[in-house]
């Protein structure tokens, strides 16, 4: 694959940035940036010696285009864009924005929506994606191997979907560090010193993960593995299913679901 062009280098750029590069995916000739403060520029070109600029000419000969900005940005990223990118493969990851809005610019564009979440930050991300029909299978095998990069990659049929994916993984990891922290503060106010409560939380979050991994078993079935009867998971379980903890989390995700579909509104 030659010539990729990533528009935006914040956090979700670099880390794409530098899952491409790590895994080869992408000689590093050929990729290039765009950026238009001139620091962070500076640091990525230095930090991954590849070239940036700080205008859209480089997209002349860039086969593929990666949009990694701000929903807020979006409109000036497109129209400057638009009369490089003519028949090219799009790869869009900004939250809430729609292909039909996308082409409102781009109109001959092969356009990809997609939703990756933070881990990808750790190479450890996983993505949801849409594709316009006219992108065809040799371009959408490309686009898995660009986006996995920086983690696991789900394709779905339906462009409603990425809006349940930005509710899910998309906010999800702000949801279990909000676990985390709180877990960590019961410790805290049980007795147990900040770091060791730390730790503890995250040994076990990360155990349990690697437990939920490794088995074929649902969760349902490992909370049973905890719980005995008449002892302290049952009861702490009790104090969750008595205050609703279960409904709070749906009416969570349907909150940030209907949010995402905003987005695309504004």
């Amino acid at each position: 694959m030659r010539n990729v062009a990533i528009v935006g280098l914040g956090n979700m750029g670099q880390a794409l940035l530098k899952g491409l590069i790590d895994s080869k995916i992408v000689e590093r000739k050929d990729i290039s940036g765009i950026e238009k403060d001139k620091t962070k520029a500076d640091i990525v070109a230095e930090n991954f010696k590849v070239k940036v600029y700080d205008n859209f000419e480089v997209l002349k000969n860039s086969q593929v285009i990666i949009i990694a900005v701000k929903p807020q940005n979006i409109d000036e990223v497109l129209e400057k864009a638009k009369k490089f990118t003519e028949k090219k493969l799009v790869i869009s990851i900004v939250a809430g924005i729609k292909i039909d809005y996308i082409k409102k610019y781009l109109k001959n564009s092969k356009i990809v929506r997609c939703m990756p979440n933070t881990p990808a930050l750790v190479l450890r991300g996983i993505t949801g994606v849409y594709c316009d029909i006219v992108v065809n299978e040799e371009e959408k095998t490309n686009v898995r191997k660009i986006l996995s990069a920086f983690g696991e990659v789900i394709f779905f049929e339906n462009e409603d979907d990425i809006d349940k994916v930005t509710a899910i993984s998309g906010s999800g990891p702000a949801y279990v560090f909000y676990f985390i922290e709180s877990l960590i503060n019961a410790g805290v106010y049980i007795g147990l010193s900040r770091e060791s409560s730390y730790k503890l939380v995250k040994e076990t979050i990360e155990g349990s993960l690697k437990l939920l991994s490794q088995t074929s078993k649902e969760p349902s079935q490992l909370i049973s593995m905890v719980t005995s009867p008449a002892g302290t998971t049952i009861n702490a379980l009790k104090v969750f299913e008595r205050e609703g903890l279960k409904g709070i989390i749906m009416d969570a995700v349907m909150t940030a679901y209907k949010r995402s579909k905003e987005l695309g509104k504004e």
